[in-house]
C-alpha cells in the first residue's frame, strides 16, 4: 500500500473525524508524500512540528525537511521508514510491482498496481474518456466500467471495449446502486468537474463502492513541461488547486481516509506540435479554437518545453495519486 503515518485506525475517533496530536495538529494531516523524480532518486518529505496543519499538510505544503534515499531498482521491493508523527509510525514496504510502476511513470501502470494492491476486482473509471483506461483494465482481468458526461466519447469507449459497462453521465450523479464496486477512479478527471460540485462527485464516489474500499485519484500538478507548453490554450493553476482542495476537504471533514499519495512523473511523447495539440483538443473539444489560433505559440513553447528522443518529442507532467478508503 501506498505509505502513510500511523497504522491503520489511529490518529481517528469513533465517529471517523481526526483527532489532535500532542502539538495541536491533526494526525491525519501527517501524510507522507513520496516524490519519485525518476529511477534514480527518492524524495522523502515530512512537515516540522507547527509547520502546517489541516488542508495545507493535505495538499503537500510541507517543511524543507527532506531526506533523500536511493530508489531500489524497478522489480525490488522498497522499504520506507517514516518518521514518528505522535502515532506510532511504523515501516511499511511497497509491493514491487507497484514500486516499478511509479519508477515507470506510466499513469494506467501506476493505477493497475494500485488496484491490485488494494485487492479490488470490479473498478468504474469516473470520467473514462474514449475508453483507454477501461480497456487497459478489462486486458488486465478486471471487471471494469467507465462513465463520461460526452456521448461521443462513451461511444468510442465502447467500441473499444464491447464487453465493458459505459454510461453517458457527469460525476456528480452515477447510475449504479451502492457498493456496486470494489474501486472507483478519477485519472486526470476531478478537475474537469464544475469546482462547486467536486466534492459531490468524490462523495457520488464513495456510495457506489463498497465498504472499505478504494478510491483513487490520479491528478495533474500545475508543473513540468507538458503544463507550461499547454498553459497559454488554457492554464488550469486554478482547478488543479481546487481538485486538490476538494480531496483535502473531504479528508478533514472524515467523508474518506487518506491512505497516502505518491507524485510521480509522467513522459508523454509525441510526433510533432500537431500531435500534441490533438490531444488537448480530445480531452476538451471546446480548445480547438484557440489551438488553432494560437499555433504557432504553442510550437515555440513545444521546441523550448520538450526533449528530443529519436524521431519524438518528451514533455513531463508531475501527476499524483490519492489513496482513498471508504468507511471507518
Amino acid at each position: 500500500m501506498f505509505p502513510t503515518a500511523g497504522r491503520a485506525g489511529q490518529g481517528r475517533s469513533a465517529r471517523g473525524t481526526p483527532t489532535a496530536s500532542a502539538d495541536g495538529h491533526s494526525n491525519r494531516a501527517f501524510v507522507m508524500i513520496l516524490v519519485l523524480t525518476g529511477p534514480q532518486r527518492l524524495m522523502k518529505t515530512r512537515p516540522a512540528a507547527g509547520a502546517c496543519a489541516g488542508r495545507q499538510c493535505l495538499l503537500g505544503h510541507l517543511s524543507d525537511q527532506q531526506v533523500e534515499m536511493a530508489v531500489a531498482p524497478a522489480g525490488s521491493a522498497l522499504t520506507v521508514d517514516l518518521p514518528s508523527s505522535g502515532t506510532g509510525a511504523h515501516p511499511m514496504q511497497t509491493p514491487e510491482a507497484l514500486n516499478a510502476a511509479f519508477v515507470s511513470g506510466n499513469s494506467h501502470t501506476v493505477v493497475v498496481e494500485s488496484l491490485r494492491t488494494a485487492g479490488a476486482r470490479s473498478v468504474l473509471d469516473i470520467g473514462c474518456g474514449g475508453g483507454r483506461l477501461v480497456a487497459r483494465l478489462s486486458a488486465e482481468g478486471f471487471a471494469a466500467a467507465g462513465v463520461d458526461p460526452h456521448a461521443p466519447a462513451v461511444e468510442a469507449a465502447r467500441n473499444k471495449t464491447p464487453a465493458a459497462q459505459f454510461a453517458v453521465s457527469g460525476a456528480q450523479s452515477l447510475p449504479f446502486d451502492p457498493a456496486s464496486f470494489d474501486a472507483a477512479v478519477f485519472l486526470n478527471s476531478l478537475h474537469h468537474v464544475p469546482v462547486d460540485e467536486m466534492g459531490k462527485a468524490l462523495d457520488e464516489a464513495g456510495r457506489v463502492v463498497r465498504e472499505g474500499g478504494a478510491i483513487l485519484i490520479v491528478e495533474p500538478l500545475a508543473e513540468g513541461s507538458y503544463f507550461e507548453t499547454m498553459r497559454p490554450i488554457e492554464d488550469e493553476t486554478a482547478i488543479r488547486h481546487a481538485a486538490g482542495v476538494a480531496i483535502a476537504d473531504a479528508v478533514r471533514e472524515g467523508r474518506f481516509r487518506l491512505r497516502g499519495n505518491v507524485v510521480f512523473r509522467e513522459t508523454v511523447r509525441f510526433k510533432n506540435v500537431d500531435e500534441f495539440l490533438s490531444r488537448l483538443v480530445a480531452v476538451d473539444a471546446s480548445r480547438a479554437g484557440a489551438a488553432e489560433r494560437l499555433h504557432d505559440e504553442i510550437e515555440t513553447h513545444f521546441r523550448l518545453q520538450s526533449q528530443q528522443d529519436g524521431d519524438h518529442f518528451k514533455l513531463v507532467q508531475p501527476l499524483r495519486i490519492y489513496w482513498l478508503a471508504v468507511g471507518n
